[in-house]
């Protein structure tokens, strides 16, 4: 199994236009396109439109997450991270 890790998600748009992948895992805050515009470009293709799509986020926001499910992400985890005291 392969993996590949972006940080530009302007050449991640491109590669999901061009190449397979299994599985997607995006951030609502990426930078232009935003992860729920990423799926939504995933979702279009003819490449990637069954491939399962996992946004990982500190977003809180409810209706924002129901835009990203909306727009085809099946899952999502929150990465919010919590002060701990001792």
């Amino acid at each position: 199994m392969e993996a590949a890790s972006l940080t530009d998600s302007t050449e991640a748009a491109s590669r999901l236009r061009t190449e397979k992948f299994h599985a997607v895992f995006l951030d609502v805050r990426m930078p232009p396109p935003n992860g729920i515009e990423l799926a939504r470009q995933i979702r279009a293709s003819r490449v990637n439109a069954s491939t399962v799509i996992v946004m990982i986020t500190g977003e809180e926001d409810r209706t924002v997450m129901k835009r990203a499910f909306e727009a085809g992400v099946e899952f999502s985890y929150s990465s919010q991270l919590s002060a701990i005291s001792y």
